[in-house]
Order: C-alpha cells, then structure tokens, then sequence
C-alpha cells in the first residue's frame, strides 16, 4: 500500500514503512466517546489506519465538556457517535471513519483487526473480547477506563501475536572501526552499538576481512559499550577498513489472557511511577474492579460524591480482596483510593483524558507489529490534584471544578497564559488550556502550516497548508470553550521583537508554557521568564520518549540549568575528504546544496554591488577565507552566466566531474595508499577510507539523477524551463575540469596561512569573468526545505554519489531525507501523553505553590514507562575560593533592583557602601561600559543616556537588564552579584 510519505515522514521515521503499511490495512472500531476515548481515536485517525469506526449510542452530559473537545454546550442531549464523527472525519481527510448505532454482535466484530472498548459495562468488554478471541485470525482487544483521575488499560492480542520488532532501534547501523585477527576476534566499534550479549548481527561492506560478509547471522558477547566479541577469524584476510554490522531482529511470539481470565490474577508488567506507593497497581484494580462491579449491580456508575455509593464499593472492594490470594492480594485495601474512584467515576477531566488516550492509541498502533505490547494491564492515578472543596454545578467544566475543587477551579478561571509554540505539543496544550477554562491565551509561532504537520498537529487542515500556525490554532480552538479569550501573534519570540514582548506584556502574563522544539529558542525564552520571573511549564518529544519540566520562580532550576545532551558535529576535515558514514555524505551534500543555491548567489550579489569594496574585502582575508569567498563567488557567477537549458545541463554535468571525479583524483594523488604521516604513522586507517574516482557516466542512473534534480533547481533560480529532455542536451557535453581552487584538509588546525601562497591571480581571474554577467539579471537563492521533494532529490543523487566514491553503503531516499532534513521522529501519541502529563501539573497551581507538590516527567511509550521527580531546588550562591557573591545566597532569580532617574556615580557608590565591591564594567545585551574608560563628568549622567550615548543605535525600552562585573575594594577578588533590574518608569 502506498505511504504519503509528505504527510507522514516524521512517523515514518518513528515507525518505519512495514509498519506504516500495517497500520493502512488496519480496521478499528472504537467503542465509547467520553474525553478517553475520544483522544484514543483522534491520536488514532491522525496516524492512518484503513478504517475507524466509532460507536456511542449515549448523550452528552456536562460531565464531557472538560475533556471531550468536540462537544459543546449547545451539544449537551445529542447522541455522542453523531456529534463527534463530524470532527473526527476532519482530521485525515484520506481515512474511513464513520460512526455505527447497531448491534455489536459477532457478525459485526469480524469485520475489525482490532477493538477498543471504553465507557461500557465490564460484562459487555468480557462479551466482545471473547468474540475477538474467538475469531480467526483473532481480533485484538484493547479497553481503558477513566475513573475520574484514576485509570486502567488491558491490553489483549491473542493467543499468538507476533510482533516483528520489539525494541526500539537506536542505532540500526553501526560504523565498524576494527576486527581483530584471532580465535575470539574484537570487533570495534565507531559508536555506541547499544548490543546485548546474546544477540546476533550481520556484517557488511568490511574490506578486507570480506569473509564477515558472507555470514548470515554472527552471535556477539559484548566486552563494553563500543566493542564485542565473535567467531574465529584467525584463518581471515586482515581486515583494512570500512564496514557496517547491524543487529538481526528477532520476533516475539506473545501469549495474552483473556480479560475474563486476568481479572481475578492480571498480568502486571507496568511499573508504577510512583515507587513510595508499593502495591499501587493493585490497589487500583481493587478499586476498579469494584466501581465496575457496582455498575454490574445497579446498572450505573457511583453518583459523584455520594458516600454511600462510595462506601458500597469499598465493601466490594473488601470482599473480592479476601477471595484472593498469592500476588494480587493486598493487607489492607486502600480506602481512600476507592472511595475517591467512586465518588469521581462520573467525572473527566481533559489532561488525564489525554494520557490515557496516547497511552491506548500507542498500544492500539503496537498491533501492527512494531513494539513490544503491554502485557497486560496499565494501571495511573493522580488522586493528589483532588482538592479539598469539591463542588457540583451544571456548566462546561462541571468535572473539573468537582475534581480540583472550587478554589482551584476558579484560580485557573483567572490565570492568562503565553503559550509559545503552535505545533504538535502547542496545539495538544492549547486544547487542554482551553477546555480547562483559563481566562485569557496568547499564542505566537510566526511557522506556517505544512503537510507534514497534519499528522500529528490535530487543529490544523488539509486546507490550512501555508497559513499562519498560530492564527488557524487560535480560530480552531476558540471552538472549545468559547468562553476563553483567545489572542493569535505572528512574531517569534526573540531579540529583534523585544519591543512587543516587553515589561508591560509580561505583566499580564501569569505563566508560560513552552511549547518549542529548538534548542536556542527555548534557552532565549527560557532566561525573558526568569527575567520577568514567571513559571515555565515545558515539554517536548523525540519519537516514542518524551520529557516535561516545571520551572517556579525562586523555587526550583530553570531549563538553562538541566544539562543538555549536544550532538557533536563532525570535524570539517571528515565532512571534506574523510567521510566514513551515509551521515557525512548527507550532510555534505546538504553543504553543497547550500553552496550553489543559495551561498554563490549571495556572493555574487555582494560582488555586483561595488567590485572594488569587494576586491579590497577579499585581500584583506587569510588565505583560506579568501578562497572559500572566491569559489563561491566563482560558482555564482557561473551560474549567472547560463544563457539558456544546455548551458544549465554543462554546468551541472561538469559539476558532476568536479565533485566526483577531479576532487578524488586530486585526494589520491595527495594521500596515496602508501602514504604515511610526519611521524611515520600510516594515513588510511581506520576509519579513514580511500576513495575512488567515479568518471561522468550518462548510462549511470545515479550520475542522471544528480544532473537531472540539479538541473531542475539550478532552472528554477534563473527561470528558465524545469521540464526538458536532459538525455538530447548530454550528447552535447564534451566535458568540463572547472578551476577548482579547494583545499584538501586533513586536520582543521593543520591550515598554514602563510604557506598557501597569494591569491592576487585568482581574484583577477574571477574578477574578469564577473564582467561577463548581465548587470540587470535577477538570480533568486533557494533556502534548503526539507520537505520539498525537488530539494531531496539533489541531495540524496548527491549523498549516494559521495558514498559511492568512498564505499559507503548508500541510503535510501527517505533515510537521506530524514538526515539532511535533520528530521526528529514524531508520533501523535507521544505528544499526548507528554502534554497530558504537563497539563496535570498545570492543574495544581490552583493547588499548591511549594514546588516539593509539582512533577517532572519523563515517558517512553515502548514498556509503556513513566517516570516522575521532584523538580530541583534553585541553586544559591555563596563565597567561595574564586567568588565573593553578594547578597550571600541569592539565586538566578534574584535581581538588584533600581529606579531612573539613577547616575552612574550614584551607582558606584551604592555598590561601595552595600556590596563593598568596585564597578567595573556593565553590559546591557552585547553592549559594554568600561568605568575607567569613562571621565568624571559623565558619570553624572544617567545610566540610560550614557548608553545612548556610547550606543545610539541601543534599543532602550521601559527597563533594562544590566549585567554587572566587580571587584572586592580590599582584595580585588571578583564579586558575583544579581543583575541589575532597572526601571525607566
């Protein structure tokens, strides 16, 4: 089956084709629409399936308008299937999704791959998940229940799932470094091969040892993370040097109960976040088991707070707890936990609703195969957001002023919030923001909608591609709650829109959420909100993990303190000549797509300006700045010099020659096979790899798709013709050696500048030719897309290109995509979970303000594992051997706070008399103060105008942040202190 690769490349990345392709056969019917099921389903839909049926015959109740986001008040009687299948059709305009009101007899089962089940009685989830089983092949059978803010999952796959592949894949192929000559050889690895003993790999593309190619299936015995032990290669050739070993993936054959079977003794894998609460999972199926027992009984769910409903469950609870014995039997049963699951079993809210619905999708999307299933039950509560002041009133958010209580319920009625960042994490918290009923929202993203968002970022539309994001999930949400003020901005949080985000702004604001995936955005924002002093919830993703953080003035880190794991880049030298994986290549080609289409026109635009400035300019560089200026220059106007198509296919076809053929050339004839270093050492090892020269071959497909994709682009930013018959213009190439100029670099640090000779001839050169160019001709550049199928194809002719040239296995066109694309996997579900965690701790700041009551969290949907901890307690400073920090013990909340009218003078002194410290400098953004360089009479003037003065481009609004170096009076020690918070108003 065909896969929209546009639409769901960040899936794919996460899932792979096979299972994608699984996932568009599959057929699902979901039974029961509350805000569980109705976020199982959405999560559902947006990943792809063949078909989804929905079912729920019930009306909807006050009780769903907290979680449910596609119903509304002028809903409240409807039929919940009906009302809902509207909106649910919206989110994948290419699924089957319908909604059924008939029997759910066998006939009707059979015609599903799988069931999920929610809101429905305990016998008839047992009747339904006997007929699944009782089908062939057998139906998979999934059910959750929501008890107010305590739940349960199940997960059934029959008697004998397979699941192809289990784990999650970190690293599928892995750079050989060494293989050892012996009786139990030493494999080595560039990387971390994240193997077990025991587990068996393949090895290719090794020269060589090139008898490890032939083996189908080799068992390791891991010696440390970068290396592990195999066969006998004593009677091997010596092994030289490249090669890949990947891990062979072993399917699982998976035996699951029946529900009716693992009542009374479940299969419990799911480790309880919560290690204080021991028997926590079976404690929660006590109570579950004894609310759908009542149920059973009196055919409904306990009444909301009713004590003796809730007293009726306990003593359930009691009875099946006695009948029991060996693992599933507990001392004592929980009381408050069933008392409080029954009093609340009616009640939803949206971020609880949420996990669960990223849970179950996840388990439903492990049928196809990919990742290992639950096996069997999940069991999650958070019955410390209940507050103390329940109350039942018949409005929108009627379970949610029962759940959180009162106070609570109209604390977050109050709170005005930023949200940054409309994508899938935006869009997913301004959902759970609005139905929570917070007064008023500003969102900003200045991104516009793409399609490969729609899979993922359920507010957005087929027809929405190329509009603001911020602006189309501000109207789509508004529809939730319209009772929530909802304001949309276009600008990016940053420098330049200080102006708009200024002190004035942030004092509307009573927290932020983050919603970001760039690293430097979130540092900025991160360092305006201890600024302002505002809380940060955060969260983010990365394939099937995800993380939450909250951040509460002067109380705990803020995200700049959370140490970073930065990916290293590899050094220029092995991007240049030495590649050793497809990832270099990719990159590489990337560079190049860069150079020609965007870096060269740039160039010669500058050039074309004023040629003298720009001759003086480029003397005035070391050599090998100069030169890299001068190539580029040199290919923009090359470029600019295409008269017509054939002048774009010699261009291109000569460029072909340039990169593959005379560059290699030119590494051998610098670096033979024999060569060796100054001291004596061998040059090609490991992982070094020589190359070989690959001459213009127009019978080769892959040097047609290098000339033809280049040629596309190259026609597009000179507006020229993108459709011709490229075959009929090669006949007319005889063959180009352009005058390269680039350098062979071994080592960054081994560049001699003064040894590179003088480049006066060159400028000359390319100066003469510049007067070539047509002054009135207009070039565009190209700024690299990843998500643009024209701009992939280049870089994957021109990534496999390179790979062949060093014996690089090539890649495919999507895993080229997905690394030059720098492409992060991306899954609804995930998102869910992640942001329905952050917005349960959203809820308490009705609660609590000690941040000891607050949870991080971290979530890997494989086990499915949660992980919570206490944020950390800010850090504060106090003297130390190198630092005096004064005032002793503040913290990067802290600030020094002043007022204008203030002179410099004035200031000196305060620090003198309070810190017994001595100015040195001050700084405000990149700008700086040196004291000693400023005379007596100016001290007299404000600290502003001083600013001004020195810097009257400085952007001076209502306030400044000024940063502060001093030095102790008496021992010249430096002297730490906050920065200086100071007010022009």
């Amino acid at each position: 089956m065909e896969i929209d690769i546009d639409r769901f490349s960040r899936q794919l990345a996460a899932y792979g084709f096979e299972s994608m392709r699984n996932l568009a056969s599959m057929t699902v019917l979901s039974i029961g629409l509350g805000g569980l099921g109705l976020e199982t389903v959405k999560n559902l839909i947006l990943s792809g399936p063949k078909k989804v049926v929905v079912y729920d015959n019930s009306p909807i109740v006050f009780e769903d308008l907290s979680a449910c986001f596609c119903f509304s008040e002028e809903n409240i009687g409807q039929k919940k299937s009906l009302v809902a299948v509207k909106y649910l059709k919206e989110l994948h305009p290419f699924a089957n999704v319908s909604a059924y009101d008939g029997e759910l007899d066998e006939n009707y089962i059979q015609l599903f791959t799988l069931v999920f089940a929610s809101g429905i009685k305990l016998s008839e989830k047992i009747r339904i998940n006997e007929l699944c089983r009782k089908s062939t092949p057998q139906i998979g059978f999934i059910f959750s229940e929501n008890y107010g803010v305590t739940g349960v999952g199940f997960v059934d796959f029959g008697d004998n799932f397979i699941c192809n592949d289990p784990y999650e894949n970190r690293q599928s192929l892995i750079q050989i470094s060494s293989v050892s000559k012996e009786s139990e050889a030493i494999v080595t690895c560039l990387s971390q091969h994240f193997l077990e003993t025991g587990d068996c790999v393949t090895f290719k593309n090794v020269q060589g040892m090139t008898e490890l190619n032939s083996f189908e299936s080799v068992k390791v015995t891991v010696v440390n993370d970068f290396s592990f032990s195999i066969i006998d290669t004593s009677n091997f050739n010596i092994y030289e040097t490249g090669g890949t070993v990947q891990k062979i993936v072993k399917p699982l054959n998976l035996k699951f109960d029946s529900l009716k079977d693992s009542l009374n003794n479940p299969r419990i894998s799911y480790i309880y976040p919560d290690p204080t609460k021991p028997n926590r999972n079976i404690q929660i199926h006590l109570a579950f088991r004894a609310v759908a027992e009542f149920e059973e009984l009196n055919d409904r769910l306990p009444e909301l707070l009713n004590e003796q409903d809730s007293e009726s469950c306990f003593n359930i609870a009691q009875q099946m707890n006695l009948k029991n014995s060996g693992e599933f039997y507990v001392d004592t049963v929980d009381k408050e936990l069933v008392s409080k699951t029954a009093k609340y079993s009616k009640s939803q809210i949206s971020p609880f609703a949420s996990i669960w619905g990223g849970i179950m999708s996840q388990e439903i999307l492990k049928h196809t195969g990919k990742y290992r299933p639950a096996q069997q039950w999940i069991y999650l509560d958070f019955l410390d957001i209940i507050g103390p002041d329940p109350i039942i009133y018949e409005s929108r958010d009627k379970s949610q002023a029962l759940i959180l209580g009162e106070k609570a319920n109209k604390i977050l009625n109050s709170k005005e919030v930023f949200l940054i960042g409309a994508g899938a994490t935006g869009c997913e918290l301004l959902k759970q923001i609005v139905l929570m009923g917070v007064k008023k929202i500003i969102i900003t993203d200045d991104d516009q909608i793409e399609i490969s968002n729609l899979s993922r970022q359920f507010l957005y539309r087929q027809n929405d591609r190329g509009k603001n994001k911020s602006i189309t999930a501000g109207s789509a949400a508004k529809k939730f709650n319209k009772n929530v003020e909802i304001i949309s901005k276009t600008s990016r949080v940053s420098k330049d829109n200080l102006k708009e985000f200024d002190e004035i702004f942030w004092n509307t604001i009573d927290f932020t959420i983050l919603a970001v995936d760039n690293f430097s955005a979130r540092i900025f924002i991160d360092d305006l909100c201890v600024q302002h002093e505002k809380p940060i919830f955060e969260c983010g993703t990365s394939g099937i993990r995800g993380s939450s953080t909250v951040v509460l003035p002067h109380q705990t880190i803020s995200y700049n303190d959370i140490p970073q794991q930065v990916k290293e880049a590899p050094a220029a030298c092995t991007l240049k000549s030495f590649p050793y994986t497809i990832g270099h290549c990719a990159q590489w080609s990337r560079n190049e797509f860069e150079f020609i289409l965007n870096s060269s026109v740039s160039e010669l635009n500058n050039f074309a300006k004023d040629i003298e400035e720009y001759k003086n300019t480029i003397v005035s560089l070391d050599y090998y700045s100069a030169i890299e200026k001068l190539d580029c220059l040199s290919m923009g106007i090359e470029l600019a010099l295409c008269k017509n198509e054939q002048d774009i296919v010699n261009f291109v076809a000569s460029r072909f020659e340039e990169l593959f053929f005379y560059r290699i050339e030119d590494i051998i004839r610098n670096f033979p096979p024999d060569y060796t270093t100054s001291k004596g050492a061998k040059f090609w090892v490991s992982p070094k790899r020589i190359p070989t020269a690959m001459p213009i071959d127009f019978n080769n497909q892959l040097c047609l798709d290098f000339i033809k994709s280049g040629y596309k682009l190259i026609a597009e930013i000179l507006g020229m013709e993108k459709i011709i018959d490229i075959t009929k213009m090669l006949n007319y190439y005889s063959g180009i050696r352009a005058n390269s100029h680039s350098l062979i670099i071994t080592e960054d640090e081994e560049i001699n500048n003064n040894a590179m000779g003088d480049v006066s001839i060159y400028i000359e050169h390319v100066i003469a030719r510049g007067q070539n160019v047509d002054k009135g001709k207009m070039i565009k550049t190209i700024d690299f897309d990843k998500d643009c199928n024209d701009h992939i194809d280049f870089v994957v002719a021109c990534t496999n290109c390179r790979a062949r040239n060093y014996f690089i296995a090539e890649g495919t066109w999507f895993d080229i995509k997905i690394i030059a694309g720098n492409i992060a996997p991306a899954i609804s579900t995930t998102t869910s979970v992640i942001t329905g965690l952050l917005g349960i701790e959203i809820c308490r700041i009705g609660l609590s303000d000690n941040y000891e009551n607050y949870r991080n969290s971290m979530i890997n949907l494989i086990e499915p594992l949660i992980k919570f901890s206490i944020p950390m307690d800010t850090l504060h400073y106090y003297d130390d051997e190198k630092f005096y920090y004064r005032p002793e013990g503040f913290s990067k909340w802290s600030k020094l706070r002043y007022k204008s009218p203030l002179t410099l003078k004035v200031l000196e002194e305060d620090f003198r008399l309070n810190f017994f410290a001595e100015l040195q400098y001050l700084v405000v953004d990149d700008y700086c103060l040196f004291l000693k360089e400023i005379i007596e009479d100016d001290k007299q003037m404000l600290i502003e105008e001083l600013f001004m003065k020195n810097y009257n481009f400085l952007n001076i609004d209502r306030a400044m942040v000024i940063l502060v170096s001093a030095l102790d009076i008496e021992t010249k020690k430096i002297v730490k202190t906050p920065p200086i918070l100071y007010s022009l108003e």
